[in-house]
């Protein structure tokens, strides 16, 4: 067998962006997740966008998510809607809003579990999002991760677990001290008390 025909197989068994995304649409068919495929056109990469309901206490109860499919990892982004956009857009409370975002990254763990008491996996932080406010003028607040191919190889159902459940939970955790912030309804010393309590920092 030679050393060419082996790293051909090899490559064959490998993770790559189109099983990644076939991984992904079967995810989400199983689950029965509204989702559609879309093309990047800035940078010529596929995606799929998701839409999440049942997020009870973000802005219209829902988020969205959209996994972006590069040549050696993807990146998944999970974001509230456009009017959460548009009041962070409108707020005199972006300083304090930023403040509360260095806080949120500084101090939440998110971890990914199997909704079944670990009969699947054990909890983890394999993903880690980061949550900012883009800088490109749409004002999204969005929990944003990048997944090499490997990590979606090992371990598909913790990934897909973490884009669709863990990212969007937390994200619903942190609604109401973000946008009581946003809305000037609380200050940012009250809005990083809530967060503390809400995730068991005292």
């Amino acid at each position: 067998m030679s050393d060419t025909f082996e790293k051909e197989e090899f490559d064959n068994l490998m993770m790559n962006k189109l099983k990644a995304k076939k991984m992904c649409v079967d995810y989400l068919k199983q689950h029965t997740l509204e989702f559609h495929e879309c093309l990047d056109t800035d940078n010529g990469s596929t995606g799929i966008v998701v839409a999440l309901p049942h997020c009870y206490d973000c802005p219209d109860k829902r988020l969205e998510a959209e996994l972006s499919f590069y040549d050696s990892c993807n990146e998944a982004r999970v974001f509230y809607t456009q009017n959460a956009a548009s009041w962070v857009e409108e707020s005199t409370n972006k300083d304090a809003l930023y403040r509360l975002m260095n806080f949120i990254n500084a101090r939440v763990w998110p971890q990914s579990h199997d909704g079944a008491d670990g009969t699947l996996y054990s909890a983890n932080c394999l993903i880690c999002p980061r949550i900012y406010v883009t800088e490109d003028d749409s004002y999204d607040i969005t929990a944003t991760t990048m997944i090499d191919y490997n990590i979606c190889d090992m371990a598909p159902l913790e990934v897909m677990d973490a884009v669709t459940v863990s990212m969007p939970q937390i994200l619903n955790e942190l609604s109401a001290p973000i946008f009581l912030l946003v809305l000037g309804k609380i200050d940012v010393e009250t809005a990083m008390q809530l967060v503390r309590e809400k995730f068991g920092m005292e």
